[in-house]
């Protein structure tokens, strides 16, 4: 047994090393194949950008389409298209009249992209395209790295002959599935594939590779269904350095996801990985022991370091300040330049909760040459989240619109917060405070009484037992024409509880005298009469009370509708269902001085001395918890001025 099974490794083991040896014989063949082509002709690498053809590389980079193709036959396909975040070589060629040789520039201190491409005299995205390595988020360049300055083209613009399209995420799938490396414990095989890049190096996750493809296959076999192939996806290079699925749009910026592949990529620090420390072309200050003294490093950072934008993200980056979604540049105030917003957070671990904050640079000249001054500071409580900059309800005025989420111990509260530039300042665009407890936020155009998009939250509900009976209320908001933001409908879930009915009966009432009555009675009748309706808070009596409430307030309606006869009527049913309850001798008391006086307002007064002696008439609701009503003798039977639609009495919300 032990023979056999050591003829079967060794057999194994002749496999693998015969596959791999060929595997070696064919890498020093294509090696060899591309060291030829680099001796013939020196160059310099080039990422496609979103748009480019072939046409447009050329014009760019000042060679012929021809030679162009001739150096990167992978490249050259039947559609004509070119990838977004394919490499291609710009070749230098003898020849007549030989393009330029690219330059190598040291990054120096206080440089940016922009600056170093206006003093070489090419177009940023053309400098970013050639150094697809150094592209990071906030435009971030480290003193001492080394960037290709790419000769200048004959024309830095797109051509008008036909350009090509250019392929994304499409042909992704197809190029993968030229890279493969399959191991089965059922099968144990494994090809030797090695798939060639212009640079002689492919990263097993290579996402763009030359369509030259070399598979060495070794088949050892110790019986007829027992096959063994090796596989090696083995990078021509000790590591393979970058797997790009950026794709780069033609202002240069990242529009996707870039992952290293090994362990030699910047950190935001600017701490190589492999350990070569390298530091940002701008000088970055200490992070301050206090998050109150951001917005003031932030601001000296701006206006003294070139470009100040990039500064104040490396700085908060560097700080591990910098929040997701949370730096914005736009032109804001109209004045041709951009203004900077950024929220940012406090680093520090030993917080319970997060607390962030939002500043406003505004620019001051063209390209912000005559610096940046602090516009505004939101001073936030809480963690901040950035929604949206621009023109939310269409006045033509820019806004900056974004959420301030503070905790407590059991509840968290949203506020959006609105800040419009009027052409001097950046003024609070909302009337009343837009706060809700665990809020989903919404913007979007959902009511035509607003300009614009409105502002809708739905949710709260506390985690608070001494919240009370509660239910999920939905808030719109809105800028009538283009006024502040404020309160433009409120509406409640529908609820089992028996309470709540009776407040959305108590608020249809109040408002009696500008939608009269109907909504009310409704409301009352199903309080007292649905069986249906449950109990839902700590009361041993709550049922009885709220339906003798109802009760007696649906004879309070008859009153004030004139109707002498109907008030009766539900008095006596009050004291026939509930006989020598609190609300059976408030509604013996009313009906007495209405019938007395004819007047169901003045009547309510004499109920309200009775009240204020009695305090059961009132306490029975005035206690279901902080988040609900309050109520007072007062409440037990407002007064209303049918007539002119005032209305005294009773509270519509509780505390938020």
């Amino acid at each position: 047994m032990n023979r056999q099974f050591a003829k079967k490794m060794m057999i194994r083991s002749y496999g693998w090393q015969l596959a791999l040896v060929v595997a070696m014989i064919l890498s020093a063949g294509l090696w060899l194949a591309t060291g030829a082509r680099a001796q013939a002709q020196t160059g310099y690498d080039y990422t496609v950008l979103e748009g480019d053809s072939w046409d447009t590389v050329a014009s760019r980079t000042g060679v012929s389409v021809e030679e162009l193709q001739a150096a990167n036959p992978e490249a050259v396909r039947d559609t004509g298209w070119l990838l977004v975040g394919e490499t291609l070589v710009i070749p230098v060629v003898s020849s007549p009249s030989p393009a330029p040789t690219p330059r190598i520039h040291t990054v120096q201190s206080g440089e940016s992209w922009s600056g170093i491409a206006q003093r070489y005299g090419i177009p940023t995205s053309l400098l970013r395209a050639a150094n697809p390595a150094s592209v990071r988020t906030g435009n971030i360049l480290y003193r001492g790295e080394e960037l290709i300055i790419p000769p200048a083209g004959s024309s830095i613009q797109p051509t008008a002959t036909s350009p090509a399209p250019t392929a994304t995420a499409t042909a992704t799938a197809e190029i993968e599935a030229s890279v493969t490396a399959t191991m089965t414990e059922e099968s144990e095989e494994a090809s030797a594939t090695e798939t060639v890049t212009p640079e002689a190096e492919v990263s097993s996750q290579e996402t763009i590779t030359a369509t030259e493809t070399v598979t060495a296959t070794e088949t050892a076999t110790e019986t007829a269904t027992e096959t063994e192939v090796v596989t090696s996806t083995e990078s021509m290079t000790e590591t393979s350095p970058l797997t790009e699925s950026a794709s780069l749009t033609e202002t240069g910026e990242i529009t996707a996801g870039e992952e290293m592949t090994a362990g030699s990529g910047i950190t935001t620090t600017g701490v190589m990985t492999d350990g070569l420390s390298m530091e940002p072309a701008f000088d970055l200050p200490e992070c301050p022991e206090r998050f109150a003294d951001y917005a003031e490093v932030m601001t000296d950072l701006i206006n003294s370091a070139d470009p100040g934008p990039e500064a104040v993200v490396a700085f908060l980056s560097a700080c591990d300040a910098l929040v997701d979604d949370g730096v914005e540049m736009a032109d804001l105030t109209g004045d041709g330049s951009d203004e900077l917003v950024v929220v940012y957070q406090n680093p520090s671990a030993e917080l319970i909760f997060v607390e962030g904050d939002l500043v406003i640079f505004n620019s001051a000249g063209a390209n912000g040459d005559g610096g940046y001054t602090l516009g505004y500071r939101a001073r936030a409580a809480g963690e901040v989240r950035l929604l949206t900059v621009g023109d939310l309800n269409l006045d033509e005025l820019p806004d900056v619109v974004w959420v301030d989420t503070t905790c407590g111990a059991s509840t968290c509260f949203d506020t959006v917060n609105v800040r419009s530039w009027d052409g001097t300042t950046w003024a609070d665009w909302t009337d009343g405070t837009i706060t809700m407890a665990y809020a989903e936020i919404n913007l979007s155009d959902t009511s035509e009484a607003g300009m614009g998009e409105e502002i809708e939250l739905e949710g709260g509900i506390y985690g608070s037992v001494g919240a009370g009976p509660q239910r999920s209320r939905t808030e719109v908001w809105a800028s009538v024409e283009g006024g502040p933001y404020s309160l433009l409908e409120k509406s409640y879930s529908a609820t089992e509880c028996l309470y709540h009915t009776v407040l959305d009966a108590n608020r249809a009432f109040l408002e009696a005298p500008q939608n009269g009555f109907e909504a009310a009675t409704a409301l009352y009748t199903q309080a007292a009469e649905d069986e249906g309706l449950i109990k839902c808070w700590v009361r041993n009596e709550e049922l009885t009370e709220l339906r003798s409430f109802s009760l007696f307030r649906l004879a309070l309606i008859a009153g004030y509708s004139g109707d002498s006869a109907g008030a009766a009527a539900q008095i006596a049913s009050l004291s026939a269902e509930y006989p020598g309850s609190v609300y059976d001798e408030v509604g013996q008391r009313w009906l007495e001085s209405f019938e007395s006086s004819g007047d169901a307002a003045s009547a309510c007064e004499d109920v309200t001395l009775f009240a204020e002696e009695d305090s059961a008439a009132w306490e029975m609701l005035a206690d279901y918890g902080y988040t609900n009503p309050s109520f007072e003798a007062v409440d037990v039977c407002p007064i209303l001025d049918l007539s002119s639609g005032a209305t005294e009495g009773e509270t519509e919300e509780g505390t938020e």
